[in-house]
């Protein structure tokens, strides 16, 4: 039993929505965010002015995070929604909807992280400074699977978030704001100071290794730390956007989405000082998919949401699982989050674990006893380690080495052993950069293609539920012959249509992208994307007459039945909430359904939760097999499940784990497509105890006693 899931797609877009931070004088009038145009129609901007934050205590602070885990920090998150929430309103203009609001702050940078993000055909999202000098623009095609958006970080003291949608599909157009970091040190490049030992990666000892340093990206995490990483190449050499760094950076599946990658953050000339620096941190890209992890090799690896622009010129690295120590190694990186640095090892790397000066054969480390020529710091971590073949073989965990300890060791995990890492998909390198499982040994690095141009067009980007759209597109460019077209239309993929033209009727509510990859004769693969929105009809589909449809029923094992509510709807005025529970219940309905078409049978519908994250969960299942997660704090999301023909048991279940409670600590599901609805009588309801409490819970001793001694405890050896 296939199932399509809308919003867990990964699906790598094309180098055309990367971005470049420019000026709003710069960009086409029609492009520009629409309050530059309406000044005088509009009411004063929502103002938000964050917690004052003490600069000098949080850099003294982030200096002794240095001894501990995680990146590089320069910037303390602000997740009071308090703040701003009562801010972001909407007004419309002719045909335009304006949403624009300020964030004003003591520090020295601010940057702005979104959640549940959707922008229809015609939407766009500005973050800009106000004297309109910096301005990250976005439309429909940056709507992402994961739903988020992370800005790139604003050295200003106020940052606008502005939101222009046609006024009929101001509805659709959704996003909520996670956070806004307000930065304690600036991370532009005249304002950092790495150690005077390092080498700008443009002076003559790096002219050997340009490609090699044009893989390689300084990244934000969570809008707070710094890291480094690589972009690599893979055994089929299709230019999948797979980025190599650190576990210890704390990348997972839930950080993973707010990445900014920044490319070619390097300086002009070999010997500048620090207020002579001119590195730009204009090229960067927003947005990543976790692929991998492994805590005893520090193994991390995302797939980028967009393939990186044709003109940020990057190179995929090659790399080796060779088990054999290099002879000599060198490292690109960005210290202290400055501008790219090389640093040189002309003698062989010892294998050790990580902290040791012990050698050992099956160490998961290679470490390097001294550098010869510069060094790593702070923000370095992650970065890769090549060896005189030019393959990667290891990533940057931490060590002693500095301009003050130029013969201390540094230790970087070993490719040979993030190659099989745990044994699973999820923990090692092998299942995405080699998945056909060829037992190769090493991969040279590969030049970015040059890809075709893409033209799309879209019959309607809006259709009522049941109506079919035509697409249409065009290629040119690239090897200039050949092309041939893959179409993905409901977000699933898999290959929908093929040719320069496809249709397709939208019987669910459908609220994402549609996908069309073009792979011209050499094989080089441009992708575009544009927006569907299915609109509601004028009668309510579900549920049709406000009750709980007939043959719904609360399954054995439910604490509380879900019932009809009107202040939560996806389309119409209704909805179906979970029960309240407490901690260990579940509040379960399901129904029973026989699909008799052959091909073709489905079923779809929209979810929203409110809950503890990662603890208190929305499930779905078919006959009992589970086919969908949720859990945090989500807006509607739309959801397809092909289904074979036959008889099936479809539920829907809220599961609380034994403590703690966030949110609305609830669930809700609407708008059901697939199957038929009969009005039912009941709205549900009964049972289940009163819920929606704080869950209660206490910090164990020892887990107190970690927390603090991971707090306080320094060590010399620190993960860079």
């Amino acid at each position: 039993m296939r199932f399509y899931l809308t919003i867990l797609l990964c699906l790598t877009l094309s180098s055309a929505f990367a971005k470049e931070i420019t000026s709003v004088s710069e960009l086409p009038v029609d492009a520009r965010p629409a309050s530059t145009n309406l000044k005088s129609l509009l009411s004063p901007v929502g103002l938000v002015e964050l917690p004052s934050i003490d600069v000098k205590q949080l850099n003294e602070k982030a200096l002794s995070d240095k001894a501990g885990t995680g990146p590089y920090r320069f910037a303390e998150p602000v997740e009071d929604k308090s703040l701003w929430q009562n801010k972001v309103a909407w007004q419309v203009v002719g045909d335009t909807a304006v949403m624009k609001i300020k964030f004003v702050s003591n520090g020295v940078s601010l940057n702005i992280g979104l959640t549940n993000v959707f922008l229809p055909k015609g939407a766009k999202l500005f973050f800009y400074t106000p004297d309109g000098k910096q301005v990250a623009a976005f439309d429909d095609s940056d709507n992402k699977s994961h739903g988020q958006l992370w800005s790139p970080v604003f050295e200003e003291k106020e940052l606008i978030l502005e939101v222009n949608t046609p006024a009929q599909m101001q509805k659709y157009t959704t996003f909520n704001i996670k956070q806004v970091s307000q930065g304690f040190r600036s991370v532009k490049a005249t304002s950092l100071k790495s150690g005077d030992c390092n080498i700008n990666v443009v002076c003559f000892a790096g002219d050997a290794w340009q490609q090699e340093a044009s893989s390689v990206a300084r990244i934000v995490i969570s809008g707070s730390g710094l890291c480094t990483g690589t972009l690599v190449n893979n055994v089929l050499e299709d230019e999948t956007p797979y980025f190599l760094s650190a576990n210890h950076c704390g990348l997972s599946e839930t950080i993973a989405p707010t990445l900014v990658f920044y490319w070619n953050f390097e300086a002009s000339q070999c010997n500048m000082t620090t207020d002579q620096a001119d590195g730009s941190l204009n090229q960067f890209q927003t947005g990543s998919t976790f692929r991998a992890a492994h805590q005893a090799s520090d193994l991390a690896l995302v797939q980028l949401d967009t393939t990186p622009d044709a003109g940020f010129n990057v190179f995929y690295s090659g790399w080796s699982n060779d088990p054999a120590a290099p002879t000599s190694a060198v490292a690109i990186h960005h210290p202290n989050g400055d501008e790219k640095r090389i640093s040189f090892e002309n003698d062989a790397l010892t294998i050790t674990n990580y902290s040791s000066d012990t050698t050992v054969t099956n160490g998961t480390h290679l470490r390097v006893g001294a550098w010869d020529l510069g060094t790593t710091e702070g923000g370095s971590s992650g970065s890769a380690i090549w060896n005189a073949n030019r393959h990667i073989v290891g990533t940057l965990h931490g060590g002693a080495a500095s301009c003050s300890a130029p013969n201390a060791p540094d230790w970087y995990g070993r490719l040979a052993v993030q190659w099989d890492g745990g044994g699973t998909a999820a923990t090692q390198l092998s299942a995405w950069l080699d998945p056909n499982a060829t037992s190769a040994v090493s991969v040279d690095g590969l030049g970015a293609c040059t890809r075709p141009t893409i033209d799309l067009t879209v019959s309607n980007s809006a259709p009522a539920l049941g109506s079919s759209v035509t697409f249409s597109a065009s290629a040119s460019g690239g090897s200039g012959a050949g092309y041939t077209y893959r179409w993905d239309l409901n977000g699933d993929g898999a290959v929908d249509a093929t040719g320069t033209t496809a249709e397709f009727t939208y019987n669910f509510f459908y609220r994402d992208n549609i996908y069309v990859s073009v792979s011209d004769g050499s094989g080089c693969v441009e992708t575009a994307s544009s927006a569907i929105t299915v609109t509601e009809p004028a009668t309510e589909i579900f549920t049709e007459n406000g009750n709980i449809p007939l043959n719904w029923n609360q399954p054995s094992g439910s604490a509380a039945e879900w019932l009809v509510v009107s202040n939560e709807a996806f389309e119409g005025s209704v909805s179906l909430r979970a029960g309240n529970v407490s901690d260990n219940q579940i509040s379960s309905i399901q129904t029973t359904y026989e699909f008799t078409e052959a091909s073709g049978n489905f079923i779809a519908f929209a979810a929203k939760t409110s809950s503890e994250e990662g603890f208190d969960f929305l499930t779905f299942s078919i006959d009992g097999v589970q086919q969908l997660s949720l859990s945090g704090i989500s807006d509607w999301n739309t959801y397809y499940f092909e289904v074979t023909p036959g008889t099936h048991t479809l539920r829907w279940s809220y599961e609380k784990d034994e403590s703690v409670s966030e949110g609305s600590d609830t669930a809700w599901i609407d708008a059901v497509t697939g199957i038929t609805l009969e009005p039912g009588t009941s709205t549900g309801g009964s049972g289940g105890s009163s819920g929606g409490g704080s869950g209660g819970g206490s910090i164990s001793i020892w887990l107190l006693t970690l927390l603090l001694f991971r707090r306080f405890v320094k060590f010399p050896i620190k993960e860079k």
